[in-house]
């Protein structure tokens, strides 16, 4: 972080690993959930599988080891591993998929795509939700906005889209392989999602358009964070001067 003195700086990195570790709590409520009451839907590795697991994953390890940077500042170890963690680079891909979780559950929930349960389903089926939906994806953008960049000076478009694009294309060939080699239970083919099935647009052609249009998404995005990113690396060293 910049302009934050030392104890700040640790009081925030401990917020951070505490937040990490109650994203991994809720994490493992719902696979709970999953494993005792979607098990004869889903298989267990199901929980690895989604696009909006492994986001929270991923947020949660930078939470995290961001955390132990900021606690612990002195090591070269943790210095060079500080640098890694706060480039732009990783700062936009991360920011970008940290806000799609919020969006898609700005629009499933309002619409019925999230069934919320009661009782004990209530809490297992929508802590990770809470956490992983809404409050990691405001944590991250608190850091994309407040973290020092350390590459300032090798900050270049064309490798900040590629390193943001790297996740979501390998994610997709990743599902194409298993959607069209294995079942859920033997039922239904093993996509981590319905859009992802070709089968469900009814036209090979429309679905290669969609998916394209989602490239072309992300790649209009990744060139509004980069602007965002540079106007944050300026306003930086106009405080440091």
């Amino acid at each position: 972080m910049v302009l934050m003195n030392k104890s700040r700086e640790k009081i925030l990195g401990g917020l951070l690993i505490v937040f990490a570790f109650l994203i991994v709590a809720a994490v493992a409520l719902r696979g709970a959930y999953l494993f005792n009451h979607s098990a004869r839907d889903y298989p267990w590795w199901f929980i690895f599988y989604r696009f909006t697991y492994l986001t929270s994953y991923a947020l949660c390890i930078f939470f995290f080891l961001l955390g132990i940077c900021l606690i612990f500042s002195s090591s070269k170890k943790i210095e060079r591993l500080k640098k890694f963690l706060t480039n732009s680079k990783l700062l936009i891909a991360l920011t970008i998929y940290a806000t799609i979780l919020l969006i898609y559950f700005a629009i499933a929930a309002p619409f019925g795509a999230i069934y919320w349960g009661t009782g004990e389903f209530f809490i297992q089926r929508n802590t990770m939700r809470f956490f992983a939906y809404i409050f990691a994806p405001i944590l991250m953008w608190t850091v994309f906005l407040t973290a020092k960049r350390q590459d300032k000076k090798s900050n270049k478009l064309l490798p900040s889209i590629m390193a943001t694009l790297t996740f979501p294309i390998a994610y997709f060939a990743l599902n194409m392989i298993i959607g069209h080699t294995l079942v859920f239970n033997e039922r239904t083919p093993a996509f981590a999602y319905a859009a992802l099935n070709p089968a469900f647009w009814q036209s090979s052609f429309v679905f290669a358009l969609l998916m394209l249009a989602a490239m072309v998404a992300f790649i209009a995005v990744n060139i509004l964070f980069y602007k965002l990113n540079s106007r944050i690396i300026k306003r930086f060293e106009m405080k440091i001067k």
